[in-house]
């Protein structure tokens, strides 16, 4: 007890020696900011000063300047505004140029027509360069051929040399060749021996895998005919209870029967669904396990040394065989459960329904009997009313919509009319300005300026 009392006190003392410790190092920061803080506030303020000074040395040189040149200040600033509008209206007059440049640019680039001319001047002058360059060519062509002949020549006997030293390789490996041939062939034949030795193993493996799968297939068959069995009897088990219950009248009963007909035809087919995937299942491993085989055969010819990559392929297939037969059998089980369960909710909700349905018709047969006669003739009388106010409308509607597709007509053929004159304008200066701008060859593409609408 006293160690931990003696602790605390010493871990307690730590902290307050480091939490003071803290509180200095932090005083001590603050002192030395404040102090750097007051040497950039005086050394700013002295820079001030010296900029004060030399503004104002720089303003009195320029008053005294500005009075030995004899000159006014109304006079000098005048000299100033004339000089600035000048150069603002040549720099004005330098931008609208270059605008009216682009622009027109812009337009060439756009027009379809102008490309078309552009480009057939173009083409000729591509024409007339190719010719030149066609005649440099065959120049150029006629001395490479002077070239290659002698190279060629060279090439020939320097060949002759070489076939000569590869006709004695030849021989040489000719003479290897047949050596090595009769190792080959030695070996060929032990190879054969051993995978004949292979191939009796792996038809006598399959064979006994195949007689377990059978044995298993058929036991699993007999469980499954088995529980068909059983819920079939638990069915009729069931059948026999409504029908003891719940028989009172015979239209109810043959009503019923026919329910539990529906339901059974019901069940039989998703047995019968239930049978053909189950020998889709059955066709589908039977090919699964052909070409199983077959994969193991191709992988025996390509590893026939290697049994144990081929036996770890074939324990991975067999595991991947009877987990697909294992979910498959849990599916099936699932499935008839679910089936069972719908078919006896299914049947609880009709009978409740129908009890419900005879208690209505019995509360409708006891009510007494009313007279709707005089809603029906009031409900007739309104709709004629409102027919006959319809068709009013419909003809207004229509002598509406008649003045307004005139209105319309006339205004589309006055809108035509004057397209047709815009069209002719846009065409008579459509076609000057191709006559003025178009039909040249460009050979400077100078680097774009960017903004230059601005």
């Amino acid at each position: 007890m006293r160690n931990v009392k003696d602790y605390n006190e010493v871990n307690m003392r730590a902290k307050w020696e480091v939490s003071t410790h803290e509180k200095i190092e932090v005083a001590r920061k603050g002192k030395r900011v404040s102090q750097l803080q007051g040497q950039a506030e005086a050394r700013l303020l002295a820079r001030k000063r010296q900029l004060a000074g030399m503004l104002n040395a720089e303003m009195d040189g320029w008053q005294k300047e500005f009075s030995e040149l004899g000159e006014t200040p109304q006079e000098v600033k005048a000299g100033f505004q004339a000089r600035a509008i000048a150069l603002r209206d040549e720099r004005e007059a330098e931008r609208r140029a270059f605008v009216d440049s682009m622009y027109k640019l812009q337009w060439q680039n756009s027009c379809d027509d102008g490309r078309l001319l552009n480009s057939k001047a173009t083409i000729g002058r591509v024409m007339t360069d190719r010719e030149e360059q066609l005649r440099q060519k065959a120049a150029i062509a006629e001395k490479l051929a002077a070239d290659d002949e002698a190279i060629s020549k060279d090439w020939k006997e320097r060949i002759d040399q070489l076939e000569k030293k590869e006709d004695a390789k030849d021989a040489y490996r000719a003479q290897m060749e047949k050596e090595i041939k009769g190792m080959l062939d030695t070996q060929v034949t032990e190879h054969l021996l051993r995978k004949d030795a292979l191939k009796e193993r792996q038809a006598q493996d399959a064979a006994e895998e195949l007689r377990e799968w059978r044995a298993a297939k058929d036991k699993e068959d007999a469980k499954e005919a088995a529980r068909y069995t059983e819920a079939r009897a638990r069915g009729l088990e069931t059948r026999k209870f409504n029908e003891t219950r719940l028989g009172a009248r015979g239209s109810v009963i043959e009503a019923q029967r026919a329910e539990d007909l529906q339901l059974l035809n019901y069940a039989l087919a998703k047995e019968r669904e239930a049978r053909d995937a189950e020998q889709a299942k059955k066709n589908d491993e039977k090919a699964t396990t052909k070409r199983y085989q077959e994969y193991l055969r191709m992988q025996m010819i390509k590893n026939a040394q290697d049994m144990s990559e081929v036996d770890a392929v074939r324990q991975a297939a067999e595991d991947r065989i009877w987990k697909a037969r294992e979910q498959e059998q849990q599916d099936r089980v699932d499935k008839r459960n679910a089936l069972w369960q719908s078919v006896d909710k299914s049947r609880q909700a009709q009978m409740t329904l129908k009890a419900e349905r005879d208690a209505k018709e019995l509360a409708e047969y006891l009510a007494p009997p009313s007279d709707y006669q005089a809603e029906l003739d009031a409900v007739a009388a309104k709709k004629e009313s409102d027919a006959a106010q319809a068709r009013l409308d419909n003809q207004r509607a229509l002598l509406a919509q008649k003045g307004y597709k005139k209105k319309l007509a006339a205004r589309e053929g006055q809108e035509k009319y004057l397209e047709s004159k815009v069209m002719q304008k846009v065409e008579a200066e459509h076609k000057f300005r191709l006559t003025q701008m178009s039909g040249t060859v460009k050979t400077h593409f100078p680097n774009k300026h960017t903004q230059w609408y601005t």
